[in-house]
């Protein structure tokens, strides 16, 4: 509690971070959407963040995460989709990519679409 009469504009990436998770867990919603929720965190505060995303998957609700980490988007993934140019360009189960190299379909799917211009 030694901050709660801070700013928040004067805390870290990570701690805005990890408030803004607290504030969209606040409510246990049926559909949580996190864009890049990695993005500022030390590796403690990372590894909470899974611990936080694996209970999540209980079958509840429904999380959308945006994430360029492909490592880690994978590996909490139920379905994954690629965007290009804001648009879904390919989408499929955790287990279509398991079989594929991602980051061989990524680009392929991306080299597709950017082709067609």
């Amino acid at each position: 509690m030694e901050r709660a009469d801070d700013l928040t504009n004067t805390f870290s990436r990570g701690m805005r971070q990890r408030l803004g998770l607290a504030r969209t867990l606040l409510h246990d919603p049926d559909l949580v959407l996190l864009d890049e929720p990695y993005t500022g965190l030390d590796h403690h505060a990372a590894t909470v963040l899974r611990t936080v995303l694996e209970t999540l998957r209980d079958g509840c609700r429904t999380v959308v995460l945006v994430t360029h980490n492909l490592t880690q988007g994978l590996e909490l993934a139920d379905r994954v989709a690629i965007q290009v140019r804001g648009r879904f360009a390919w989408e499929g189960g955790s287990t279509d990519v398991v079989a594929r190299d991602f980051e061989v379909l990524y680009q392929e799917t991306v080299d597709r679409v950017e082709g067609c211009r």
